[in-house]
Parts: structure tokens; sequence; C-alpha cells
């Protein structure tokens, strides 16, 4: 046992010290940390482990010499029954010793959610016939630079949990979509042993990195995504997205930028994608992007196969069960829509159509080579089980995450006005 009388833990996420979701991420950064000790929270008799990790302000300077980040994921399904008015009280140990108490709030919805709609937490076999992907040791970093519209949310959640359950070494504060951060990080030798890395500014994070890595991306049926592009915009981000109607949103040039092909140009570190090339230029442009930069092109209407091909590809032997986040409600769908609005949808999504059919039939005969059988059939039987959640909470979490993406511009304001300030 250690002197844990100068230890102290410090939350960062979640930010606000409320939690909002069935599993949520619990990290932050220790003080005077000892390695050598194990890290936990305690929720009455329930322990939960809390794995070390890199924190930037290590290497950025804003924490002090000997700090360290931890992270661990809370299932409030599991400890539903110790909130109280709303709050929880959680203690923070080493070594099984409890150092810190903390209280941490706990919206209504989310213990209606845990209590209704609980998660899946088990996990499942990945089998397959084969593995057409040749075998790596050390196994592949997967880099998932997504585009809007896809799931990705729902594949980051899960392979993020994955890694944590797993103790594999993952970005926990996605420091990988900054190079400012990540470059630094690589030299120094850490995140050495990073399995997996997520975000829309990822594209490069394997520039660096001394071991093998692979990157994955995912392709939805191009009308029904810009239908949730659509609804997603409205709810979410309504000072960037000024669309009351679908026929507005389609008559603006956005509807061209927020296209498969384009967005893909952008992870890719196209800032200034030009909107205005003609549509042969941009398909062969994507296509062979495609082709060159990613060893799987998933499919969102296959969400099950993909998930197994990330798997055989990063030599995941087991999986847990997807599960939703930050799925719209309902709002407009395709059937909804006027013939001559949805012909010119259409007809302005000819490169993401004909880029989305090639990659969906590679995709069926990678699949079908493979041979999942059983594995496969058994994983998605389980999901279909589910029950869907009701829109309502479907819309306070997209409402949640517009007030997070809110209060995130507001400090970066304050941040650039104290800047120069000081200039």
């Amino acid at each position: 046992m250690g002197n844990y009388f100068w230890m102290l833990f410090h939350l960062d996420k979640p930010a606000d010290r409320l939690l909002t979701e069935r599993l949520e991420l619990v990290a932050g950064w220790i003080e005077d940390d000892q390695p050598d000790q194990s890290l936990s929270l305690f929720i009455g008799h329930r322990q939960i482990p809390l794995r070390r990790c890199i924190h930037p302000g290590v290497v950025g300077g804003w924490l002090p010499a000997g700090a360290q980040g931890f992270y661990g994921y809370l299932a409030l399904q599991e400890v539903v029954g110790s909130v109280r008015c709303g709050f929880l009280a959680v203690d923070f140990a080493a070594d099984g010793k409890i150092i810190q108490h903390e209280t941490l709030g706990v919206s209504p919805i989310a213990v209606e959610l845990a209590k209704e709609y609980p998660l899946d937490l088990g996990t499942y076999p990945v089998g397959a016939e084969s593995n057409p992907f040749p075998h790596s040791n050390p196994p592949r970093l997967i880099i998932f630079p997504s585009v809007g519209a896809v799931g990705g949310s729902s594949i980051n959640s899960l392979f993020r949990f994955q890694m944590y359950l797993n103790q594999l070494d993952f970005p926990v504060f996605e420091e990988a979509n900054d190079g400012a951060l990540w470059k630094p990080l690589l030299a120094q030798g850490l995140h050495s042993g990073v399995r997996w890395v997520d975000g829309h500014s990822c594209f490069a994070a394997g520039a660096s990195v001394p071991s093998p890595w692979a990157r994955v991306t995912v392709l939805r049926s191009p009308l029904a995504r810009m239908l949730t592009v659509f609804n997603y915009g409205r709810i979410v981000h309504p000072h960037d997205f000024p669309f009351s109607t679908f026929e507005q949103f389609l008559s603006s040039t956005q509807y061209r930028r927020q296209t498969q092909a384009c967005e893909l140009l952008r992870v890719a570190g196209g800032a200034n994608v030009d909107i205005e090339q003609n549509d042969d230029a941009l398909y062969r442009e994507v296509s062979a992007a495609l082709a060159r930069d990613y060893q799987v092109v998933g499919i969102t209407e296959c969400f099950e196969e993909t998930i197994f091909l990330i798997c055989l590809l990063a030599d995941i032997p087991t999986i847990g069960m997807w599960w939703r986040v930050l799925s719209t409600p309902r709002g407009l769908r395709v059937e909804d829509l006027p013939d001559t609005i949805r012909r010119r949808a259409e007809k302005a999504l000819e490169v993401d159509i004909t880029l989305y059919g090639e990659a969906k039939a590679r995709f069926s005969q990678l699949v079908e080579a493979t041979g999942f059988s059983t594995a496969l059939a058994s994983y998605q039987a389980e999901s279909r089980r589910r029950r869907e959640l009701p829109d309502s909470y479907k819309m306070a979490e997209c409402l949640r995450w517009r007030q997070l993406i809110a209060e995130q511009k507001l400090l970066q304001v304050r941040a650039e006005m104290r800047q120069q300030g000081n200039s």
C-alpha cells in the first residue's frame, strides 16, 4: 500500500458531472500518480476498474508533472439502484483503499433508459471460416475517420468499450484528431500500443505510428443518408444548418458538400474540397481513394457484417453488442419525398450512388468469401431482439449533444479572446 495523502482525482468526463448515457465514459487525471497502484471506482459494493491512459495535458504542459490520465466505463444499469434523488455517490480508490468521494448527477432520462432499455453487455465470438486479411504481428491499429450519418458513433462507442474491456489502448481524449498533440505523443513513445483511433480528423493518425495499421470507413445508401443529414442537422446544428425544408437543403451548395464523396475527401485532409468539379472527376478521385486508403469499406445496411470484418482486420476474437448512438428521431423519409424532389435529389447524388453500389458489391463478395456462418447469424439475431428506443429519448440525446457542442464553441471563443487579450 502506498501513500495516498496527496493523490487527487480530477474529472474531465463527464465535463459537467452529469451522467446522461447508459454507458458513460468517466475520465480525467490524477495528481502524483504511482504507476504500481491499481485504480478503481466504487459505487456501493460494485467496483469498476479504472485504466491508466495518456492525457494530452501531460505533453501539452497544462497538467502538473507526475500527472497521469485515467478512464473507465460506468454501465448505469448496473448501479441505477444506487441513484438517490438524481445523484450517484462514487468513491475513487487506489489499491482498493477509498481516497476521494464525489457525487455525480444523473439525468432522469438516463435512469429510465437504464431500467427499461438496458444494454446487452455480453460478448460474442467472431467466428469465420477464413480471414481475408494477412496476419499481422503485432495486431493492426485500426483508424476510422468516419463521414457523417453512417452509424459511425455506434461503431466508435462499441470499439472504444471493447478496448477498455481488453485493456488495450485508444486516445481517450480524442487527441489523435489534433496533429499538434498527436505527433508529440508519438515522438515521446507514448500511445505505442494504441489499437483503435476514431474521429472526423484522424485520417493521418497512422503516419508516424511504428506498428502496423489499417484504415476503415463506412458508406450508406446515399439518399437515405442525406435525409438523416437533414434531420440531424436541423436538430443538432441549427446555426450551421439553416434549412427548414429538404428542398432548401437540396438547392444549396451544402448538399453537394455533404455528399459521401465530398466528405471522404474532406476527412482525408481536403479542407477546401472543390465541390464545383464535374461528376466524372469527383468519381475518379474518390474511387481511387477508397481503393488506395481503406482496407475495409463497410456498409451501414450490413452493420453487423461490417463490425465482424473490422474485428478480423484488428485480430479481435470477440466483440460486444452494438447500440444506437446519436440516432435521430423519426423525421423525413425517402417515401415522404415528392417524386420530383426525389428525382432531383438522386440526380445530385449520382457519384455517391455509383460509389455505394460498387462498394456494396465488393463488400458482399468479401463477406461471402469469409464465411461467418453461425457466429454472425447469432449476433444478428441478438441484435434484432433489442427494442427500438422511443423518439422522445432519441430527441433528448440529440439535444444533449447540441448543448455540448454549443458549450465547446463557447469555450473556444473564450480561449481566443484570452489569447487576443494577452497579445
